[in-house]
């Protein structure tokens, strides 16, 4: 779960440099931290992409914790069949 935690936030932060990517990177690995004006922006994305890289293992989310949870944005084909 630790490692999708790190790939979502590289999907949804668009970073600027390679530079940039690998110290955003460490600085989350390291210290748990994301950039600023991102959490403030995203504040869904955020709390799932803190929740999934916690420090302890043990306060990490399942699978079917994340699918269950509001953090997620809602699948397309649900949208199309409730529409």
């Amino acid at each position: 779960m630790y490692s999708l935690g790190v790939v979502l936030f590289e999907l949804w932060y668009q970073f600027n440099t390679g530079m940039e990517r690998a110290m955003l990177l460490n600085e989350l690995k390291q210290k748990g931290t994301l950039p600023a004006t991102w959490t403030e922006e995203f504040v869904a994305q955020a709390a799932l992409v803190r929740w999934l890289t916690a420090p302890h293992p043990s306060d990490r989310p399942s699978a079917v914790q994340v699918l269950r949870s509001e953090l997620l944005p809602p699948c397309m084909q649900h949208e199309a069949l409730n529409g």
